[in-house]
């Protein structure tokens, strides 16, 4: 797979990096014959590349608990603190069912004390 990363911005000429090396060798003989003999095998692989992530950085919003930003696209946010579970027992075909309450507004309350 050394096909040019989707992630790439579209002015760039150079490929991202990409090494990979893969070597080993084996030896053996006998030392007396029918009897006694040695075998030595060696494998290594090296892999040099070049990571390619996409990653999101929290805003000064997000930070302060504000998230209405995601309201738009229809992401829903949910307090992790009021997570419990919708039934005494998993079923096999639907597992566990979590309930959780929305933040309305998206804008997460004040952490509780610990």
């Amino acid at each position: 797979m050394k096909a040019w990363p989707w992630q790439v911005p579209g002015g760039q000429s150079e490929k991202p990096k990409l090494v990979y090396n893969q070597f080993g060798g084996t030896i053996g003989a006998p030392i007396k014959k029918d009897k006694l003999f040695y075998f030595v095998s060696y494998e290594g692989t090296y892999d040099h590349r070049n990571v390619q992530k996409k990653v999101t950085v929290p805003t000064d919003a997000m930070k302060a608990g504000d998230f209405s930003s995601f309201l738009d696209s229809g992401i829903m946010i949910y307090n992790p603190y009021t997570t419990a579970t919708g039934g005494l027992w998993p079923t096999p075909r639907h597992g566990c069912r979590w309930l959780r309450q929305a933040i309305h507004g998206a804008i997460a309350p004040p952490t509780p004390p610990v």
